[in-house]
């Protein structure tokens, strides 16, 4: 891989071009990179009053507290989403969070350890100390994931 940086004055935001084989294994990993930088969450703070927007990587996971969604960051500071849960799955698409319960999402670049369960499950360790565990319907998505790493 070869990359070139073009530095310029007044140039506003960045523009990434690539220029890759599109039967490449390593495209599909490199777009989810570029679109988890730009993503971010707007969420409220204290009693719902105070807006925030948080990146991306900066989230651990996000949880279903109904009738919205808990977004919990890496740092142990917890928000409250202005969406629910499946709203925010489907704006989640294409990034490196995925679906590991009926309640929970997971930034898997958050994960840094996995242990197998009981009864097909898994527990997942997470950046900043939580773990969390994976349900049985979703423990192949795990799998699949760690497969299209290789």
């Amino acid at each position: 891989m070869r990359i070139s940086i073009t530095e310029k004055d007044g140039f506003e935001g960045i523009e990434v071009k690539l220029t890759v084989d599109p039967h490449n294994p390593q495209l599909p990993r490199l777009l989810e990179v570029l679109r988890m930088s730009e993503g971010k969450f707007l969420a409220y703070q204290g009693a719902g009053t105070e807006r925030i927007v948080i990146p991306f990587a900066q989230v651990a996971f996000v949880e279903a507290h109904e009738p919205r969604a808990h977004i919990h960051c890496m740092d142990g500071r917890v928000f409250e989403s202005a969406q629910r849960l499946r709203a925010l799955e489907n704006d989640l698409e294409h990034t490196e969070f995925i679906r590991i319960s009926k309640q929970l999402i997971v930034n898997f670049d958050a994960v840094i350890g996995i242990r197998p369960e009981l009864y097909g499950r898994m527990v997942l360790d997470l950046q900043g100390g939580t773990t969390v565990l994976v349900s049985r319907a979703y423990a192949n998505t795990i799998k699949q994931k760690l497969t299209s790493w290789k």
